[in-house]
């Protein structure tokens, strides 16, 4: 009988993740192993590897700890040779650890190879030392980094493709607010945009503090929803979007890149981090702006509503590189090397 040499984990709740990981699933069922947290392994129907319902520390973690050992020995057993650690979780430190004692390769994906600012920067930043220095052989990341050990660097990808719609004249900056995100650049964007063009506006969505929520709220051609976004009301507010903001501070890639290529939308963002690694010439997924030129940015955000037709096409263009074939094709690579 053919014996599978990788293991898959999964223990992170986010329903982004989860789909990553269900999309690997079902593509390489037959090649892998694939273990996940209890509640999200009922529903996709592969192994538990983790009890905790949350990322963080609790008393689940000792019963992690101790299942962990003999889910170890169990990979083992069944001749897997190389664990594949699909994200940032506490519960793969236990794993990892005795799967790497009994000679398992173990490959971290790190989403975020220097973690944002933010409430869950100092967690982050110990999750990746222990992880870089001591547990990991192989990362995967989704932009290029440096290391003395070996990185597969893949484009993060896999939504489903959403057909066309038109806008409803807004422009949507959503996500988690965190200060990284540049919220404060909004401030003066909103007041060259109505300047230019009083008929259109722009949409903040996202759970989160910031100082500059209450001063944007105030102004009459920006809405502030400042809560928690269901996956299908943010379809929503994709769809109807003329573009995606993005004034960020600093950034490593981002999920938001993909999720609105695939419906179409294209991003108007500072250039910094590793945006540039999914919005350039090859990928024209939208435009890069110094970060702080206000007059630039907005130029650059009228350009996407009076070209919006044309743009749409390109975007589509480029999301063939990031769709869910091409995201399965470089982990196809990677299991059958």
């Amino acid at each position: 009988m053919f014996k599978k040499t990788w293991t898959v984990v999964s223990n992170s709740s986010n329903p982004d993740m989860q789909m990553y990981f269900g999309i690997k699933l079902n593509a390489f069922f037959d090649k892998c192993y694939f273990f996940s947290q209890m509640s999200i392994a009922r529903k996709l129907h592969c192994g538990v590897s983790s009890f905790s319902k949350k990322n963080g520390l609790s008393a689940w973690i000792i019963l992690d700890f101790i299942y962990s050992f003999f889910l170890a020995i169990f990979l083992r057993l069944k001749g897997s040779r190389y664990v594949l650690f699909d994200n940032a979780h506490i519960n793969n430190i236990p794993l990892s650890f005795f799967t790497k004692i009994l000679g398992c390769r173990q490959i971290f994906t790190i989403h975020d190879w220097e973690p944002h600012p933010g409430s869950n920067q100092f967690v982050t930043k110990l999750y990746n030392y222990l992880v870089k220095r001591y547990l990991a052989d192989e990362f995967i990341v989704y932009s290029p980094v440096n290391s003395n050990k070996t990185v597969h660097c893949f484009y993060l990808g896999g939504f489903p493709v959403v057909p066309n719609t038109a806008h409803s004249g807004y422009f949507l900056f959503y996500g988690r607010i965190e200060p990284y995100k540049g919220l404060n650049y909004l401030l003066p964007i909103a007041d060259e945009l109505l300047k230019r063009n009083p008929s259109l506006s722009i949409v903040v969505a996202g759970k989160g503090e910031d100082e500059s929520l209450e001063k944007l709220s105030l102004k009459e051609n920006v809405r502030v929803i400042n809560k928690f976004i269901e996956q299908r009301d943010l379809d929503e507010l994709i769809s109807g979007a003329i573009a995606i903001l993005m004034p960020y501070e600093s950034a490593s890639q981002s999920g938001v890149i993909p999720q609105v290529a695939a419906f179409g939308k294209s991003i108007v963002a500072h250039d910094v981090g590793a945006l540039g690694y999914y919005i350039n010439d090859r990928l024209p997924l939208g435009t890069l702006v110094n970060k702080g030129d206000i007059l630039g940015f907005v130029q650059a955000m009228l350009s996407k509503y009076r070209n919006y037709e044309i743009l749409t096409t390109e975007v589509r263009y480029g999301y063939s590189q990031l769709s869910r074939d091409s995201y399965i094709e470089q982990f196809g690579s990677l299991f059958n090397d």
